[in-house]
């Protein structure tokens, strides 16, 4: 019986792992956008979310019982504190300890509005010691319910409270938002509310705000300003001949022109100029929104850091430095836009060498049916989607045998697929050899096999004759020196 146990609950700690691994490729799955080989790296550290005290005290059963939010529960933790309409979410994500629905709902919030900022390549636990906004609230690991991990798909899942298989970003190859974010409802619910949105990289300012009536901005190379998507006229202006004077605010001094760009004693290549007009955008954009008297909007994200990460190395004086200006840039925004509830998520860098090494093990095998890669997925051609489980296998068996860690998944193809989405039934993948489907299948059978031997054996028992039976039993007992009444 206690082997039986023993079984059980080992099939119940299987089974699980099974479903959330297939569930999550699902949830990370968008019909026509995803990939036929997509590539999923465990060993990327976790993402994590630092929230301020305006939402921490509106939550104080978050603040003191969790250690981890799931991405898609942050729309609907900032919303709640902005006054903003909830997302219902599955039950299977309705988590009392992650949202605490006791908490009444305030429509007439009294908050002038909201900061997002998401940084690239940088961990929490790596912030300097000098930095004072970075790190300075609670900070949580942020759950990706889907994968696999890009940092587009997971940003914009955390600012539209949906996963990939509904917003439908899930890397930078096709970027039209198929659901509403935090900021185009605000812009809904608060008419005159002013949304400014950037990036240095197109890609996320276009996800971080898709409203009609918001300034979404990026930094275009060929004329060296910050340019609004939209093209039209730009209403926060970013160029090479003002950065400097919009970097006052740094910690440090700051020389930055057409041939030079030092923060203190430390230089950096002309190539790096995307640093510099990172935070610069953010000082201009939050003293543009910090004289609206209606309520204001900021979301910014920071490509910048994980580019210096991998040309100088983490850690490094320019890595460091870099930090600092961004910490100080975040700074002088909250300062601009006081009684703004803020919010920054950290997340994995993704351009690294590691990223490089998988590639080139791929590329050899795909390289002649490949019509577009942005790994993790990889785009095969008509004639590849032919020999896809084939291809899906070789690359499966040449990636687990340096990197065991890392998940090979291809996607059911044609009608199966379209009837696995329309039926909303998990895709699985064609060969089935991930870990978990392979602990799964041990556990299973293991149990299985002990089960019909316990039957087997109870079966036996059921027909020995009465009497052998009390004989054995007395005999027994009087071997172990037990009176036995006959």
């Amino acid at each position: 019986m206690h082997l039986t146990l023993l079984c059980l609950i080992a099939l119940a700690i299987a089974v699980p792992s099974l479903g959330h691994n297939v569930q999550a490729y699902k949830n990370g799955y968008y019909f026509g956008r995803s990939a036929d080989i997509i590539v999923d790296d465990a060993d990327i550290h976790p993402a994590e979310v630092q929230l301020d005290w305006q939402i921490t005290k509106t939550h104080d059963h978050v603040q003191e019982n969790v250690n981890s939010i799931q991405d898609v529960h942050i729309y609907n933790l900032v919303s709640r504190a902005l006054g903003l309409p909830q997302i219902k979410l599955p039950k299977s994500y309705s988590m009392k300890s992650q949202m605490d629905d006791s908490v009444p709902f305030n429509p007439l919030s009294p908050l002038n509005g909201n900061v997002f900022f998401s940084i690239e390549g940088l961990k929490s636990a790596s912030v300097p010691s000098t930095a004072t906004t970075l790190g300075a609230t609670p900070v949580y690991v942020l759950e990706q319910t889907a994968r696999p991990y890009h940092p587009l798909s997971l940003l914009t899942t955390v600012v539209s409270g949906t996963q990939p298989r509904k917003h439908g970003i899930v890397n930078n190859r096709d970027l039209e938002v198929m659901t509403s974010n935090l900021f185009d409802i605000s812009k809904v619910l608060y008419p005159e509310a002013t949304i400014i949105a950037g990036s240095s990289c197109k890609c996320y300012s276009t996800v971080l705000s898709t409203h009609k009536d918001a300034d979404s901005y990026y930094w275009d190379s060929e004329t060296g300003s910050f340019a609004r998507v939209s093209g039209e006229e730009s209403t926060v202006v970013v160029n090479m001949e003002n950065i400097q004077e919009l970097l006052s605010f740094a910690r440090q001094q700051v020389s930055f022109s057409a041939t030079e760009a030092k923060i203190g004693t430390v230089a950096f290549d002309k190539e790096d100029v995307t640093l510099f007009a990172e935070a610069a955008f953010v000082s201009a954009a939050s003293s543009v929104l910090g004289q609206s008297e209606s309520q204001k909007f900021l979301s910014f994200h920071f490509k910048s850091l994980a580019k210096i990460a991998t040309k100088y190395g983490a850690g490094s004086a320019q890595w460091t430095v870099a930090v600092d200006l961004i910490d100080a840039a975040i700074t002088h925004a909250l300062v601009n836009l006081k009684g703004c509830t803020s919010e920054i998520v950290y997340l994995p860098a993704y351009e690294t060498s590691r990223v490089k090494e998988l590639q080139s093990l791929i590329e050899p095998i795909t390289a002649a049916h490949t019509e577009d890669n942005k790994f993790p997925q990889v785009y095969l051609t008509a004639a590849g989607q032919n020999e896809q489980e084939q291809l899906c296998k070789k690359t499966r068996d040449v990636i687990s045998q340096s990197h065991p860690e890392v998940t090979v998944f291809c996607p059911l193809h044609g009608e199966e697929q379209k009837r696995a989405i329309h039926d909303d039934v998990p895709l699985v993948p064609l060969v089935a050899d991930t870990p978990a489907i392979l602990k799964f299948h041990y556990v299973l059978w293991t149990m299985l096999a002990i089960v019909a031997a316990i039957l087997y054996a109870a079966y036996q028992l059921a027909f020995i004759p009465p009497d052998e039976s009390l004989y054995t039993a007395s005999t027994f007992y009087k071997g172990k020196g037990a009176k036995v009444v006959m």
